[in-house]
């Protein structure tokens, strides 16, 4: 029986299913990353932290900060005159 030539614009099916294992291996890898392994982690969960922090920095500055600077400026402004 002559032997098949090969074509190099076909796959065979053992390297299509070699292929599919790895690329599933990897979609796992990057949905792990991102959701972690128990879907409450990962940087999904680390970037929702980090916006909770910032927003809570942010209530703190309008809370206190601005009007301590306001008062400041007013006594300023009240004592030139």
């Amino acid at each position: 029986m002559p032997e098949k030539q090969k074509n190099p614009q076909y796959v065979t099916r053992a390297e299509c299913v070699q292929i599919s294992s790895t690329i599933k291996e990897e979609l796992k890898a990057i949905r792990t990353a991102l959701v972690g392994e128990d879907m409450r982690g990962g940087l999904v969960k680390d970037v929702a932290d980090l916006k909770k922090e910032r927003s809570t920095t942010l209530e703190i500055v309008k809370s206190i900060v601005v009007p301590i600077v306001v008062a400041i400026a007013t006594a300023l402004i009240v004592s030139r005159f």
